[in-house]
């Protein structure tokens, strides 16, 4: 079952509930309000009668024992006499009095054009007319306030169902969110969550888990061949540098090249140096360790100059630097990735400068 159709078949059962007790306590009111149609009947009663009667003149009563017309109040018998004496009637309204054998409705009548009292009177026996029954209107007030309480209890009843299942179902959510997944029943879903659209939500965040799953797994399996690609590249690359370092120190040696030659060699010994650190700093970043001895204490500004002038072997000969230096900044770090990095930046200035001048400026902390 769906929660849609959950929620639509209570709400239903408490609308169609609350329509029955509706109509029915519009019927019951209007099963009280027949006091008032009993009055009006009555006047109408007493009007017809008096058009068409004259004082003192039998009336035929067409409903005996359940209808009676006097004229005057000594024309009424001894049991309504005792029963007005008891409480005073206002005119032209019809007052309930309750007798032991049943209810019975007075309504003296005054008109304008008459000089005596016209009394209609209306029998109703105890049975028939239970409705006026003040005990039977306290049950069924009683009925209608239990029956709504019942309704509110339901509507109650079937909003906590819907919570305590969203929260079970988030707290597995918060379960599954703290543990990696590699088979769909690794966490499976409680047995109390029911709602199809929570059952449907938890499969496809589950085959979503386990495809991310998946995912970081072969990522990771990637990850580890390319580390180890670059770590064997940085152990071959470090032979054909040390063969050329060997190369670039025999020619030293023997110090027989021309002044510019000896310009060209340094600018080789440079590139291999940094072709040597690049390569250590590979390997390491990649084995995530630290070389021996990498902190040192430098001045950036020193560092920064003595890249400037090696970038000056490389770039063209009209390009101008200017170094703007507001404070020595003193670092305590490997300065051979500080060069690294330097030299990246000026090659990067020195390529994409659009006139002839790279501004360099250390104003703050590294």
């Amino acid at each position: 079952m769906s929660l849609q159709q959950y929620l639509n078949r209570r709400y239903m059962a408490v609308s169609s509930i609350l329509v029955v007790v509706f109509i029915f306590l519009i019927s019951f009111m209007n099963w009280l309000g027949m006091d008032d149609t009993t009055e009006y009947y009555m006047l109408y009663e007493a009007e017809v009668l008096t058009e068409h009667y004259k004082p003192y003149s039998p009336i035929a009563e067409f409903d005996s024992g359940v209808k009676e017309y006097y004229w005057g109040h000594a024309g009424l018998p001894t049991q309504y006499k005792v029963l007005m004496a008891r409480k005073p009637l206002p005119p032209n309204r019809a007052t309930l009095i309750t007798v032991p054998s049943g209810y019975v409705y007075i309504l003296p009548y005054i008109s304008t054009h008459l000089d005596i009292t016209f009394y209609v009177v209306h029998w109703f026996p105890l049975d028939e007319f239970a409705g006026n029954n003040e005990r039977l209107r306290l049950t069924v007030s009683g009925f209608a306030v239990g029956l709504l309480l019942l309704v509110l209890g339901f509507v109650l009843w079937s909003n906590r169902r819907v919570s305590k299942e969203l929260t079970q179902f988030d707290l597995w959510l918060k379960q599954i969110g703290t543990r990696p997944l590699s088979n769909p029943d690794d966490h499976p879903l409680p047995e109390s969550i029911s709602f199809a659209e929570l059952k449907a939500s938890s499969e496809t965040i589950i085959n979503s888990l386990v495809q991310q799953a998946a995912m970081q797994r072969k990522q990771a399996q990637l990850l580890q061949r390319e580390k180890e690609f670059l770590a064997s590249l940085s152990h071959e690359l470090r032979t054909p540098i040390a063969v050329i370092a060997a190369a670039i120190g025999l020619m030293r040696k023997r110090d027989q090249l021309p002044e510019k030659e000896q310009k060209v060699l340094e600018k080789l010994a440079k590139a291999n140096a940094n072709m040597k650190l690049l390569t250590t700093t590979i390997l390491q970043v990649w084995r995530k360790q630290e070389g021996p001895a990498q902190a040192q204490t430098f001045d950036l500004t020193e560092a920064v100059e003595a890249a400037v002038e090696e970038c000056r072997t490389y770039c063209r000969s009209e390009l101008e630097f200017e170094l703007a230096v507001t404070a020595n900044q003193v670092m305590h770090t490997d300065l051979g990735l500080v060069s690294i990095v330097l030299n990246n930046l000026l090659r990067n200035a020195c390529q994409y400068a659009d006139d002839d001048m790279v501004r360099l400026t250390l104003n703050g902390p590294c």
